[in-house]
């Protein structure tokens, strides 16, 4: 509050701030202006917030729920800030000296004991923090619901299925792999959908399924991300591997997809189920249409390792923004790094 700080506070300490040496800073704690943090609309641009959002904050037991900000930062700003990177993109915030950065540390000699830590990002290690680690994901909380067969349906149709030309009421798909034939044929039997299979002249199998185009659509716009569930979400993460994903490893896979409003609510679920995600992009060139590419990396872990990042002193003349949450915990996003960090103001 500026407006207070300089009208009432200030006045009444004006005696006792000119008996001291040195001189006075009064320096704000926020993020940079290309900056992002979690709301019931999805990620958005600290910038770009309005009164009518809310913001995501998380709680003590690490889920979040979204609650009105108690104040919104938005101030011009000129001076040092630092980075917190990674090799890979894991990492990667912009904050203000005093800003609170929000790690968990392992205990040496009881690794199954871990304490919550917040620290000023000045007063952090530039490199080798050790048995520490930033979260990358927050829960949804877990509200009891599961993915409906439809649902799963849809998954699917997302990411194979197509409309049948002329018809209103009728979908199909067409496969070559036997495990995606043998999942969609149990999806259809699960829903009572009536459903038909072809052999085709390329050995494929085709699927014709009589159901209304308006039952199945081609992204996930049906997806309400104001009301998230991490059981639902963790239901719809494991469906997913059935489909436009390649296992990479266990307890990794990855989701590739050309519309990027598709990889952007995948990496919310992912978040909301409580994994580690991070999205990136890259070209194209198989077909002419195809433009972009969007791949979201999933990972059952959800720390990035205090090993692997490193702190920067940088300058910096813009806008700095962020809010205040009861809790002073926030999900944020720079880039393709999302992580648990702290607000404006004594959490």
């Amino acid at each position: 509050d500026y407006q207070r700080l300089l009208t009432v506070v200030l006045p009444a300490l004006k005696d006792i701030i000119m008996s001291r040496d040195g001189k006075l800073v009064i320096r704000p704690d926020c993020y940079s202006s290309d900056t992002e943090v979690l709301t019931n609309r999805g990620f958005i641009f600290f910038k770009d917030l309005t009164i009518n959002d809310l913001v995501a904050q998380v709680l003590d037991d690490g889920t979040y729920e979204f609650v009105t900000p108690l104040k919104i930062v938005n101030e011009q700003y000129k001076g040092k800030m630092y980075h917190f990177k990674d090799h890979h993109g894991k990492v990667d915030q912009l904050v203000t000296p005093n800003h609170r950065m929000i790690y968990k540390q392992i205990n040496p000699t009881n690794h199954s004991l871990i304490t919550e830590k917040v620290v000023f990002a000045e007063d952090m290690k530039n490199q080798g923090n050790y048995l520490n680690y930033f979260e990358r994901s927050a829960k949804a909380q877990n509200k009891g619901k599961s993915l409906t067969p439809l649902e799963r349906l849809n998954i699917a149709f997302q990411a194979d299925g197509s409309y049948t030309t002329g018809c209103n009421n009728s979908i199909r798909f067409s496969f070559s792999k036997q495990r995606k034939i043998d999942r969609l044929a149990t999806l259809l039997t699960e829903s009572s959908i009536p459903f038909k299979i072809y052999n085709l002249a390329d050995g494929k199998k085709e699927f014709n399924i009589s159901l209304s185009k308006e039952k199945v659509l081609k992204d996930f716009s049906w997806v309400d991300i104001s009301d998230l569930c991490s059981n639902w979400c963790s239901e719809f993460i494991e469906e997913l591997k059935h489909w436009d994903s390649s296992i990479r490893s266990e307890g990794r896979f990855k989701y590739d997809t050309t519309t990027e409003s598709c990889s952007k609510v995948v990496e919310l679920i992912a978040l909301s189920a409580g994994k580690g995600a991070f999205t990136s992009r890259s070209e194209d060139n198989r077909k002419e249409h195809f433009s972009e590419i969007f791949t979201t990396h999933i990972m059952d872990n959800n720390k990035c390792g205090g090993q692997s990042w490193s702190k920067e002193e940088v300058d910096y003349e813009g806008t700095i923004h962020c809010v205040q949450v009861p809790t002073g915990r926030l999900v944020v996003k720079r880039n393709k790094s999302i992580i648990v960090c702290g607000n404006s103001g004594d959490p």
